[in-house]
Parts: structure tokens; C-alpha cells; sequence
């Protein structure tokens, strides 16, 4: 099961379209009917930055496993053939971690990154997340990018018991209900 938090407002829009962004991008499924895009570059480089608040509700997984950035993306191309995107999850400003691709297609595709245990621990307050997006077109390609669906996803509903001693019992509470537990020596 998963916590996913997806985005609430625009922090910032750059030179995407329409505002506001956020509401076209927030599906619990990715859906192509709605869409965010990019201005048209017409010199190699990055697009504007679109900035967007994660909802505040997600909460940290007690875990340093499977935090996921997932996008469904697409490029329109006006020049070449080779055109990127950049996902950044940030924390009150600072970059945690960033999914990469510099190979978008013309149909939309879904791209993820599974964050390394060290990133996540970065991450103190779940509740201030950022996701960044923008696009990246090198030198002999031009074009702009657009984005129907945007998360970031962490395990939900995680207990970690972490020491239980001989004889002991107990229960601890997640969101779904009570886990109950007892331990005896084996020997």
C-alpha cells in the first residue's frame, strides 16, 4: 500500500500552461484528457520551472525504502529529436533527489525513480515537500514538454516493532487498526 502525495497548489508556474497547473495533474491514475505544458524553447536548454506543493498529509514512513517520484510525461518536438525532463523533490527549497530522463517520446510514457535509502533519510518534513518539474532539450533539438499526472509515494501504514523481549506482549495501532503481538523464548 501506498501514501502518495500529489500536488495541492502551484508554487510557481514559469511559462506553463494552463494555470492552474496543480488541478490537471493530481489524478490518483495518470489521465491523458488533462495535461500541463511547457513553453516552445527556441534555444537549447531548460524550460521554466514549474513549482508545485505536495499535500501535507503525507507523513513520514518510519522506513527508508520505496520512496518513489512517478510523472507521466511527453515531448513535442519543433527541432531534433532528443528532449528531456527533470522531476525535482525538494524540501523547503533544498533538492533531495531528482528523476532524470532524456529520452521522452511523443506518446506519453510513465518514468519513476526509487530515491537511495541516504536520499530519503534526508527528508525531515514530509509535510514541506516541493515537486519541481522542467524541461531539458540539448543543443540540435528544440521543443516543449508536458505532464498529465505527478506524485511522489512513500509505504503507507508502516509498523516497525523494534526490540521485543522474552515474554513480551503488546499491540501497536496503525492507521487500519491493531497489530497484536506476543513473543516467548524459544530455547
Amino acid at each position: 500500500r501506498w501514501a502518495c502525495g500529489r500536488s495541492t497548489a502551484d508554487a510557481a508556474t514559469g511559462s506553463w500552461t494552463t494555470a492552474p497547473l496543480w488541478s490537471k495533474i493530481d489524478e490518483d491514475r495518470p489521465d491523458a484528457a488533462d495535461e500541463i505544458s511547457s513553453e516552445i524553447l527556441v534555444a537549447a536548454g531548460n524550460t521554466s520551472i514549474a513549482k508545485f506543493t505536495v499535500t501535507s498529509s503525507l507523513a513520514d514512513p518510519v522506513i527508508s525504502t520505496d520512496h518513489i517520484i512517478r510523472v507521466q510525461a511527453k515531448v513535442t518536438f519543433t527541432l531534433g529529436v532528443n528532449g528531456g525532463i527533470r522531476v525535482e523533490l525538494r524540501e523547503s527549497g533544498t533538492l533531495r533527489a531528482t528523476l532524470t530522463t532524456d529520452a521522452l517520446t511523443t506518446s506519453y510514457v510513465d518514468y519513476s525513480y526509487t530515491l537511495s535509502a541516504a536520499e530519503a533519510d534526508t527528508i525531515t518534513n514530509y509535510g514541506g515537500l516541493e515537486l519541481w518539474v522542467y524541461g531539458n532539450f540539448p543543443v540540435g533539438s528544440l521543443g516543449g514538454v508536458q505532464v498529465s499526472w505527478l506524485e511522489f509515494a512513500v509505504p503507507a501504514n508502516v509498523v516497525v516493532v523494534t526490540q521485543i523481549s522474552d515474554g513480551d506482549t503488546g499491540s501497536a495501532a496503525d492507521a487500519n487498526g491493531t497489530i497484536a503481538f506476543s513473543h516467548t523464548d524459544a530455547s
